[in-house]
C-alpha cells in the first residue's frame, strides 16, 4: 500500500481538480471577464467557494438543499 508523504506545511492552500458543466464554466469565465479590472478564474471560483461555505454556516437550509439534487435550480 502506498504511503502518503507528510505535508511540509499543513496550513498551505490545497489544490484539487473539479469538473463542471460547460455552461457553468462559460458563465464563470464570463463573470471574470466582465469584471473591471478583470478577475482570474481562480479568484472567481475561490470567491464562490467561500460564499457557499459562509451560506452553509449561516443557513442550515443550504445543507438540506445540497442533500436533495431535485432542489438544484433547473437550467
Amino acid at each position: 500500500m502506498a504511503r502518503k508523504r507528510a505535508q511540509a506545511n499543513p496550513s498551505a492552500p490545497k489544490r484539487f481538480s473539479v469538473t463542471v458543466d460547460t455552461s457553468d464554466y462559460e458563465r464563470l469565465v464570463e463573470i471574470a471577464d466582465e469584471h473591471r479590472p478583470r478577475l482570474t478564474l481562480q479568484y472567481v471560483v475561490q470567491f464562490a467557494i467561500q460564499s457557499f461555505l459562509d451560506d452553509v454556516d449561516s443557513s442550515p437550509e443550504t445543507a438540506r438543499k445540497m442533500a436533495d439534487p431535485r432542489k438544484r435550480k433547473a437550467k
